[in-house]
């Protein structure tokens, strides 16, 4: 487990590094795997998830609204609930992968009706923004810079996306779960 210090000026530093880092560099080391604990230099307090918090909103406000509102608003209505119970609520709710599903087929099919793609693009582009996996990119061989541009253009997810997403919950859910006392 990486251990970082959080100082009073919010400098993070690496204990293990013995240097100091970024929220960036930290995102990093959480997404190639690692266990991150961020610990309040002057009281030793664990303060893991608001740090989290915070990259999770510094990620949002450079990526422009990755994260769905809905989303957001579900976190912020939960209150203390954990992520695990509020991620069961809303996919109960809103199925939120067969929603992304059915509006990719719908803007499929008016960008098709509209002439903006042949049957065939519209085709390929369903198969591909629906399988969302590496392996479908290589057995279909479309030109990749279609499909970054078509999904940058509509701000459509796939599914690798959200599985990415639903991961980062879990590994969220994880470490919250830790940090609360076992009930007595």
């Amino acid at each position: 487990m990486v251990v970082v210090k959080r100082y009073p000026n919010r400098k993070l530093y690496n204990t293990a590094a013995k240097r100091y880092v970024s929220l960036d560099i930290l995102a990093e080391l959480i997404r190639q795997g690692e266990d991150v604990q961020v610990l309040d230099h002057v009281t030793g307090d664990d303060v893991t998830v608001p740090v989290l918090a915070q990259i999770i909103a510094e990620q949002e406000r450079k990526q422009g609204g990755f994260l769905p509102l809905p989303l957001l608003t579900g976190w912020i209505q939960a209150g203390g609930e954990t992520l695990t119970s509020l991620r069961r609520a809303m996919a109960a709710q809103f199925d939120i992968l067969r929603l992304v599903d059915e509006e990719i087929e719908r803007r499929l099919a008016f960008l098709v009706s509209g002439g903006e793609l042949t049957e065939a693009e519209g085709e390929r582009l369903r198969v591909l923004l629906l399988a969302g996996g590496q392996e479908s990119l290589e057995a279909i061989h479309p030109p990749e810079h279609m499909l970054a541009s078509f999904r940058n253009r509509y701000g459509i997810p796939s599914r690798a996306d959200l599985r990415t997403l639903s991961e980062q919950i879990d590994a969220l859910t994880e470490q919250i779960d830790a940090l609360r006392p076992p009930d007595v």
